[in-house]
C-alpha cells in the first residue's frame, strides 16, 4: 500500500504523441520521465522530511518491531507518459512509501477516513482516531501526516509539472522540425 498523488492528463492525447515519439525518437520520450523524476524529486524529498519530522503520532509505534510500528516515509516518483487507464493516464506519480514492515504510517494516514470515529465495533478504533486527533488538532479525518504534509506544495509540483512538460514540448518540436 503506498499513499499515491497524481497529476493527470488526456491519455488519448499523450498517448497519441508518445506513438509518435516512439517512432521517430524514443529518447526524446525517455527524457520526460527523466526530467520529471529529477525535477519533482526534490519537492518529493521535502514532503517525506515534513512527514517524518515529527516521528510517530503516538509513543507505542516506535518501540517495537512488529508489523504495525511506524516507519521512515521515503519518496518515489513515477512516470508513465502515454500510458492509460479509463481515458486518463498518471503523468507523474509522487508515491510516499513507509516500507513493508512498517505498516503503521498506512494505519495512522488512513484512520478515521473511511468512519471519523473509527470502528464502531471495537473500541480500540475510536481510542486511535482520537489519540491521532489529539496529536494532529483541527485535522479531523485521514490524511494527516502524508497528505498534509504535500497540501502546501500541491500547486508548485503541479506548476513545476507544467513547465517541465512545455519546456520537454519546446525541445520536442526544435527536434521533429529538424528532421
Amino acid at each position: 500500500m503506498v499513499v499515491a498523488v497524481r497529476a493527470e492528463v488526456d491519455a488519448r492525447d499523450m498517448a497519441r504523441v508518445a506513438r509518435v515519439l516512439r517512432k521517430v525518437d524514443k529518447e526524446l520520450l525517455n527524457d520526460l520521465g527523466r526530467s520529471m523524476r529529477t525535477g519533482i524529486g526534490g519537492t518529493a524529498q521535502q514532503i517525506s522530511a515534513s512527514a517524518n519530522a515529527n516521528g510517530a503520532p503516538l509513543s507505542g509505534m516506535t518501540n517495537h518491531n512488529g508489523a504495525t510500528k511506524w516507519g521512515p516515509v521515503k519518496a518515489s516518483i513515477s512516470t508513465r507518459p502515454g500510458r492509460s487507464r479509463f481515458g486518463w493516464g498518471d503523468l507523474v506519480t509522487i508515491n510516499m512509501d513507509a516500507g513493508r514492515s512498517s505498516r503503521g504510517m498506512y494505519i495512522s494516514e488512513f484512520a478515521g477516513s473511511k468512519n471519523p470515529n473509527g470502528s464502531p465495533t471495537d473500541a480500540r478504533g475510536p481510542w486511535f482516531v482520537g489519540m491521532l486527533n489529539l496529536r494532529v488538532p483541527g485535522w479531523q479525518k485521514g490524511g494527516r501526516f502524508v497528505y498534509r504534509a504535500f497540501m502546501p506544495y500541491k500547486v508548485s509540483i503541479y506548476n513545476l509539472a507544467e513547465n517541465l512538460l512545455e519546456r520537454w514540448t519546446n525541445r520536442v518540436n526544435v527536434e521533429l522540425e529538424n528532421i
